[in-house]
């Protein structure tokens, strides 16, 4: 099947194309022709690489519809949303489109079943807007790797992640209304996560360093960007940094326990926070104590 070679089209299309991305004419002037899915009948590829944004268009033969997704990555963002369009299709064409999106967008990265619960804190997190955010512990028994990784989770299960996660993610410098139908007829996200930047720089520890241990029981945790909590063996995220302006630099700083408080500073280009997080409620509020 002319699909077991399609990754090295894809490697093969990136070197061609050089022309800008604008209309939909400009897609298929610069569009490139395989028979993806073996029906006999020539399906359109569309890929361009601007850095931070990279695009795929890809083109069904058969029905003419065209699946169009995105990839927008921040230095400032643990990680990237990619939309994957509804099916509208029964050839089966959609799940060599969905392919072709991790083939050509995710590659190099491995593919995990569920987010991780660093991840799962972080997607959590833009779910709230109150002042106050509270989470229901995610419990787990050890750290996992911190290496970068993408997942497929369905859009209804963060209904508002779009709305709240930071703009960069959703907006486009080129194609600003395209990018917009993109986010909003998705069915999927293709979630990278860029895990390795909890430990920036060239120092690369395998697990977060030990702060302080309470007691034999109980001990904290911290990343250059996150904190987190074991009690009786179970370990949970209590915070995690995101959208700071640059993740090149730790954001975490002066941690302080009293009782059943963890205070500490979050510094980031913009500003500097004092983070409060109430262990019992599962609660963090902030306020801030300086502007850049």
């Amino acid at each position: 099947m002319k699909y077991k070679n399609i990754v090295f089209n894809l490697l093969i299309i990136q070197l061609l194309i050089y022309a800008e991305v604008n209309t939909d004419q400009a897609l298929y002037a610069n569009s490139h022709h395989f028979d993806i899915n073996n029906d006999l009948k020539m399906d359109s590829i569309f890929i361009k690489d601007f850095g931070f944004e990279k695009y795929l268009f890809v083109m069904d033969g058969a029905s003419k519809h065209t699946y169009k997704t995105i990839q927008i990555s921040s230095p400032a963002n643990f990680f990237s949303i990619i939309p994957i369009q509804f099916c509208t299709d029964s050839s089966g064409f959609y799940r060599f489109y969905v392919q072709l999106v991790k083939d050509s967008l995710c590659q190099g990265l491995i593919e995990n079943a569920y987010p991780d619960e660093s991840l799962q804190w972080i997607l959590e997190s833009y779910m709230h807007t109150e002042p106050e955010k509270c989470f229901k512990p995610v419990l787990f028994d050890s750290f996992s790797s911190f290496k970068p990784y993408y997942v497929m989770v369905e859009k209804k299960d963060y209904p508002y992640l779009l709305e709240n996660a930071p703009k960069n993610l959703t907006n486009s410098e080129f194609m600003e209304n395209s990018t917009k139908e993109m986010f909003v007829d998705a069915a999927y996200f293709l979630i990278i996560y860029w895990a390795h930047n909890h430990f920036p720089g060239n120092y690369k520890p395998t697990e977060p360093e030990l702060i302080i241990q309470k007691s034999s029981d109980s001990s904290f945790y911290k990343t250059a960007h996150g904190i987190a909590f074991k009690n009786k063996g179970k370990i949970r995220w209590l915070f995690i940094s995101d959208n700071i302006g640059m993740l090149r630099h730790a954001s975490i700083r002066n941690v302080m326990f009293s009782n059943f408080m963890v205070s500490f500073e979050q510094v980031s280009v913009y500003s500097k926070k004092i983070i409060n997080i109430d262990l019992k409620k599962g609660c963090y509020s902030f306020k801030s104590s300086k502007k850049y």
